[in-house]
């Protein structure tokens, strides 16, 4: 089983239009996840949303968009003279009722099953809430309240905006960047990759994030960060797997 997972895409839609045609030349995947923040801060919400219903098998709810919903509000969106509040009356305004309460009702996650036992989870920030970061420098203990309860052999998250993965006891964990604003020193769309292999005797995940192999023409609408992309990251040049 192969799933591809893009998150943190932001309204971006010459990177999102990006990843989604890189994906299905390259990696034919058995599912497409949109592992949220699809709206907020780009130039083409509505557009980008209907883009990702249309292509993904899975979309899911990341903080943001709980923000345009109306669940919640996090951070400056909660201040009224912040221009992230206009932003946000801007954006809301782009996508409309029907959008906005579609987002509002997006799953928190969702799992994979190639094999019992084997499950592949995929949520935004990580498996407890939309906000907490899941940052690669935390120790092990603080990674593992987040992963306590969580029964998987691998979890896929974005909310960083840049790669990254390890393990935890014999879970694998991989950020998968982010397709919309990339936040590690390379501006081009990046996506994650995970692929089930059943082996004699071990079943095995292996995870990487790549970039776009095709460039992109940015929006007249916005300057997108899409520019040009490559086909691999220097990630997926390593394997990590979870043996069982």
């Amino acid at each position: 089983m192969r799933v591809a997972i893009l998150a943190d895409i932001h309204g971006n839609l010459p990177a999102c239009e990006a990843v989604l045609e890189d994906i299905a030349r390259s990696v034919a995947p058995d599912y497409i996840v949109a592992a949220g923040d699809l709206a907020l801060r780009g130039a083409h919400p509505r557009e980008t949303v209907d883009l990702l219903f249309d292509r993904c098998d899975s979309v899911l709810m990341g903080n943001t968009d709980c923000y345009l919903a109306g669940n919640y509000l996090g951070g400056a969106y909660r201040e009224k003279d912040h221009w992230k509040t206009e932003l946000l009356r801007w954006t809301r305004d782009q996508l409309g009722g029907a959008l906005l309460e579609k987002l509002g009702a997006l799953p928190f996650s969702v799992r994979y099953t190639p094999r019992k036992g084997q499950d592949l989870f995929v949520c935004h920030a990580n498996p407890r809430n939309l906000e907490e970061s899941l940052d690669p420098t935390l120790d092990d203990v603080a990674v593992r309240r987040f992963f306590s309860h969580l029964d998987a052999a691998a979890c896929a998250f974005g909310h960083l905006h840049f790669p990254y993965r390890r393990r935890v006891g014999r879970m694998l964990i991989a950020d998968v960047a982010s397709a919309g604003i990339p936040r590690d020193g390379d501006l081009r769309p990046a996506y994650g990759v995970f692929t089930f292999t059943p082996r004699a005797g071990a079943c095995r995940f292996a995870a990487c994030a790549t970039r776009c192999a095709r460039p992109r023409r940015p929006s007249p609408r916005a300057a997108s960060p899409a520019g040009r992309c490559w086909s691999t990251s220097w990630w997926r040049r390593a394997t990590a797997t979870t043996t069982r």
